[in-house]
């Protein structure tokens, strides 16, 4: 789809002298992401204003340097005479009473030069801030050849096309156990990858007959599977997990995965592991977010030019605080980050591909307070931070001196649309296993714990008014401080803010967003009165920093026993 704005559409982008337009910043996100090709055409040139005041010399440099961020479509010079006679006939058309060398039939016929130049360069639509344009234009739509549209129309006419496969989570959209009468449609689903089992029918009823089999349900579809078996009472291999193209990037696997490593972890497995090939390496970065990392690979397994990628997740059940610390990472070297000492196998010369190996250790900043870990390798020194090493050691909870944890307010409407929270009734997860479809969103407020790293910090969410609760729980994975329009930009998708309610936000120009991953609600949502009472905590009105000891005890409360 080729959209081409008029000169008005970006300056308005640029310029910090107006208020942004939200539906054209929506149009350029879109162009971004490779949806639609925007340009301006090359009639942007004579709008550029004349004179030699100093106001005019300062808006024409601003002006020219708006435009250049911009691809230009151009007209050689033998097309030119054919786009005058064309806008020369589009200025008739619209204006047939426009008196000829006013400042109106001069600006008009640049809106015709526009118009004529992207008919003739193939465009689909014109957008434009003047709404007399687009109506006049639209009821000549035969005759012009291109719609002209408003910003908001025409990000209405285009999202029907542009964000099929990125809409909002809505809550007919549930995780649930694969059932019979699916069979006909996971079939159907897993046709891309039939090719990678030698019997594929007979897997598949081998695989809804004897293993765990849960499917992603959208829209009246199904549109992820994921297959998985245990292997001992403390192991688990995920055989199978698979995305429908067509369904990539409405966060369908994350929420699948994440639903899965919950029931892993409600059952108390130890260890999951699965196999990659070198043919889907995307899938490689998308368990890593999950805390799984890569154990070992084998060539020409399958096929002579593929790579098998061995990926594992281990699962530890503990609250690590300072005097735990040394002991637990001792105890997760030597089971996952060591080998066994014989000569043999810690011998580079042993491996194709040598790994890092060895003792993990605690590092320590300047106050003596933990960083990170260190793996000891004889061969090679690798760390990572502690809320990346907490990753790997999910569920398990780092909660050494210095971390600590925040306490959010959520309005109950944003609640609902982000995570689902838990009511009266119960757990949703236990009793519908219904759960919203993004396991992370953007929560946005005022600029708040500016000089604090909160990447990596546990999150608890406390829903207000009439609900007065403390609903779950989440690990805040980024926190940006920037002006609205950059923040819409980047996060919109995650979140169900438009750009007028970030403004309502804003300190000083700036407003901050919380992107949360991995919600889990409380299986017994905390209410005001015991919070009061048991925990001496009131209502927050915004992010507020707690002690982790505090935040323990909290998750205790709400029923988390791991």
């Amino acid at each position: 789809m080729q959209v081409a704005l008029d000169t008005s559409c970006v300056i308005n982008l640029l310029s910090h002298g107006e208020t942004t337009d939200a539906e054209l910043l929506q149009l350029v996100r879109l162009a971004l992401e490779g949806r639609i090709r925007v340009n301006v055409t090359d009639i942007v040139e004579i709008e550029i204003p004349e004179g030699d005041t100093d106001d005019a010399v300062e808006r024409r440099g601003f002006i020219r340097q708006s435009l250049e961020q911009f691809p230009v479509s151009a007209l050689g010079p033998i097309r030119e005479a054919q786009r005058d006679r064309l806008a020369t006939g589009f200025l008739s058309l619209l204006w047939p009473n426009i008196e000829e060398g006013s400042r109106k039939h001069a600006n008009s016929l640049r809106d015709c030069k526009h118009l004529a130049s992207h008919n003739i360069c193939g465009g689909d639509m014109f957008v434009t801030r003047d709404a007399r344009l687009a109506t006049k234009a639209m009821a000549n739509r035969a005759q012009v050849g291109v719609d002209v549209l408003s910003p908001a129309d025409a990000l209405a006419r285009l999202s029907a096309e542009c964000f099929k496969a990125a809409r909002s989570p809505t809550w007919d959209q549930v995780v649930r156990k694969a059932q019979n009468d699916d069979k006909g449609e996971i079939k159907r689903l897993l046709e891309p990858i039939k090719g990678s089992y030698d019997d594929f029918d007979a897997w598949l009823a081998k695989a809804m007959g004897e293993k765990e089999m849960w499917v992603a349900h959208a829209d009246g579809r199904i549109c992820a599977v994921a297959v998985w078996s245990e292997k001992t009472s403390s192991t688990v291999k995920l055989a199978t997990f698979f995305v429908g193209e067509e369904w990539e990037g409405r966060g369908l696997g994350g929420h699948l995965l994440f639903h899965q490593l919950r029931l892993w972890v409600a059952r108390k497995y130890t260890k999951v592991f699965v196999t990659v090939s070198s043919e889907r390496l995307r899938a490689l970065t998308f368990f890593l977010t999950y805390g799984f990392r890569i154990e070992g690979s084998s060539g020409r397994r399958y096929k002579s030019d593929a790579v098998e990628f061995v990926l594992g997740k281990h699962l530890f059940y503990q609250v690590v605080r300072d005097a735990d610390l040394d002991t637990f990472l001792s105890d997760v070297g030597s089971q996952v980050f060591d080998l066994p000492a014989h000569p043999s196998v810690r011998q580079v010369s042993s491996w194709f591909l040598p790994p890092t190996f060895g003792p993990l250790a605690s590092m320590r900043g300047d106050d003596g307070v933990p960083c990170g870990v260190q793996i000891e390798s004889p061969h090679q020194t690798r760390s990572m931070t502690l809320d990346r090493f907490e990753e790997v050691v999910y569920p398990a909870r780092i909660a050494t001196k210095g971390r600590q944890a925040f306490l959010i307010p959520i309005q109950p409407g944003w609640a609902d649309a982000m995570m689902k929270v838990p009511r009266r009734q119960g757990s949703l997860f236990a009793s519908t296993d219904k759960l919203a479809l993004r396991t992370d969103n953007a929560y946005y407020c005022t600029p708040r714990y500016a000089d604090v790293n909160v990447g990596g910090s546990p999150a608890l969410f406390y829903v207000s008014q009439p609900d007065k609760m403390i609903a779950g729980f989440a690990r805040i994975v980024e926190r940006r401080i920037a002006e609205p329009e950059d923040l819409f930009l980047q996060f919109d998708r995650l979140g169900i803010y438009g750009l007028d309610n970030i403004r309502g936000h804003v300190r000083d120009g700036r407003a901050m967003v919380i992107r949360f991953a991995w919600w889990v609600p409380f299986d017994s949502p905390i209410e005001l009165d015991r919070m009061r009472c048991e925990f001496t905590l009131e209502a927050p009105q915004t992010i507020r920093a707690i002690d982790y000891d505090l935040y323990e005890r909290l998750l205790a409360a709400g029923g988390v026993t791991w």
